[in-house]
């Protein structure tokens, strides 16, 4: 895409060329695998909340449609907030367990 193909698109979606900043080389190579984090937490916010939605039944029957949203979303947060979602995997996981232990459900 040629620097004036750029422009031509950014004019369209009414944006200001002048304000549409470009990484460098190396600021590419140093911004590399820095999703990873990111990653991590979705995986983790989607587990911790699927955890925590089942551990939260007690020994009411499970619905495929809420653990799906639950694990959506949480995996959403994850995704967005990697570091918050460290300590909202924990809670969760703890109270999904205590609650799964204390109901039977575990």
């Amino acid at each position: 895409m040629s620097k004036a193909d750029t422009q031509k698109m950014l004019s369209e979606a009414g944006i200001d060329a002048s304000k549409v900043s470009v990484l460098d080389k190396g600021e590419m190579v140093k911004t590399e695998g820095e999703f990873w984090p990111n990653v991590f937490g979705a995986v983790i916010g989607g587990g911790s909340a699927a955890w925590g939605y089942l551990g939260s039944l007690g020994n009411r029957p499970m619905s495929w449609g809420h653990l799906g949203t639950v694990t959506a979303v949480g995996a959403v947060r994850g995704g967005l907030n990697p570091i918050r979602t460290g300590v909202q995997a924990a809670t969760a996981f703890g109270l999904g367990t205590a609650g799964g232990f204390a109901t039977g459900r575990w």
